[in-house]
């Protein structure tokens, strides 16, 4: 029983190590483009059909389709699909889940790649104690276009509290 739970623990040990291993600070990084679909410093959408936090890459039209009907099956109509060509792009959708007030935000702020792995920046935005929110749920996604990669896309994901003016 012991030798099963040390090779358990060495085993997640090694994986955890491997993992390190690929996101050391030590990799060369290069930036790669990123277009939001929204350029302004606002998430996409407040109100999206996403209650539970995601984030999500999408290689493939069927994927864009389902999304993009399901972050806007809170407004009618649903606004025309945005043309992606899958061959040489794909597209990334980050959501923080239902939100108590407005205020919350979620936005893409970058990413890089090393090797075979992209890395995609996500900040998820927190309102501050100064600042004034609306009392409605909201449920905010962001979405953006980024170069087709064929390798890992890891989300990471930054909280920041933002403080409003007095």
């Amino acid at each position: 029983m012991r030798k099963r739970l040390l090779a358990r623990t060495c085993g997640c040990l090694t994986a955890v190590l491997a993992m390190s291993a690929c996101a050391s600070p030590s990799s060369p990084s290069t930036p790669l483009g990123l277009t939001r679909f929204r350029p302004e410093p606002t998430s996409f959408l407040a109100i999206s059909g996403y209650d539970q936090p995601l984030t999500l890459a999408i290689h493939d039209r069927d994927t864009w389709v389902r999304s993009w009907n399901d972050i806007h099956s809170r407004l009618s109509p649903v606004p025309a699909l945005p043309e992606i060509d899958f061959t040489k792009e794909m597209v990334l959708v980050a959501a923080i889940g239902s939100r108590p007030s407005s205020g919350y935000e979620v936005v893409f702020t970058g990413a890089t790649e090393a090797g075979d792995v992209v890395t995609v920046d996500v900040e998820s935005r927190i309102p501050g104690p100064t600042c004034v929110m609306l009392p409605v749920v909201t449920a905010p996604v962001d979405l953006a276009r980024i170069a087709r990669r064929n390798g890992a896309i890891v989300f990471r994901s930054t909280p920041n509290v933002v403080n409003c003016p007095a």
